[in-house]
């Protein structure tokens, strides 16, 4: 019975021995599948085959193991490092969610920190840009405005009528009642040359005395005729102005 006893507990120390053994083998396994896994970049992919994952299962089992934990801090280093890449590259979301991944795996890692850094800076230059190129938005905006309006103002502005070149001149005919009453007078009168040359829209600005030469005024300037006027290489319309005077001779 002695014996017995003597060789089951021989045989239970034998078998602890194997399954220790089969342990450090399973973790040597795993040690370098995840080395293999750093080295060829697949830090946290795929989900629970990656050098991330396959060195906290190592730690799961041996809390201790020296180079589990050394492989984590490379894991967050590289992470740390990608993301300095990514940020370089003006990636800066991606970027922030490298960051995250390797503070939950060595948030006291110095490369970390370093990239924390650079990562809040170039936040603040690309917000930076950003106001700055608002702003010149705004002010090409703004400097578009004020030229679209001196443009409309300068076209809106009558220029005297002997600034335009005209080709076709009609006289004002003398009204038969002003002239039996010995009258005198002028017309200010106020029209667009259109793009055709052609007179339009027709104002009266101002008569004297009364309106008696106002008819005779307008159907005179709506028979003229100008050159198309051209600005800034288009042809364009053109508000003018003149005063046509009335006087016995």
């Amino acid at each position: 019975a002695a014996t017995l006893g003597a060789s089951a507990s021989e045989l239970a120390a034998v078998e602890e021995d194997l399954a220790s053994a089969r342990s450090a083998t399973a973790i040597e396994v795993t040690l370098n599948r995840a080395a293999q896994r750093l080295a060829s970049g697949q830090l946290v992919t795929p989900r629970g085959n990656s050098a991330r994952d396959l060195f906290a299962d190592v730690l799961a089992r041996d809390p201790n193991n020296i180079v589990a934990r050394q492989g984590l801090a490379s894991v967050a280093t590289k992470l740390a490092m990608n993301a300095r890449a990514d940020i370089d590259a003006g990636r800066l979301d991606s970027a922030e969610q490298l960051l995250k991944q390797a503070a939950t795996i060595d948030a006291s890692s110095s490369e970390l920190e370093a990239s924390w850094r650079a990562l809040e800076d170039a936040k603040n230059a690309a917000a930076a840009a950003e106001e700055a190129s608002r702003i010149a938005a705004e002010e090409e905006a703004a400097a578009a405005a004020e030229t679209q309006r001196i443009a409309e103002e300068r076209a809106a502005r009558p220029v005297p009528v002997s600034s335009l070149n005209r080709t076709r001149y009609v006289a004002a005919k003398y009204p038969r009642a002003a002239e039996r009453r010995g009258l005198d007078g002028w017309v200010d009168v106020i029209f667009t040359v259109g793009t055709d040359g052609k007179v339009k829209d027709i104002e009266v600005m101002g008569s004297e005395p009364g309106e008696i030469f106002v008819d005779s005024a307008t159907d005179a300037v709506a028979r003229w005729e100008f050159e198309p006027v051209v600005e800034d290489g288009q042809v364009v319309e053109k508000r003018a102005v003149v005063r046509l005077g009335f006087a016995l001779e």
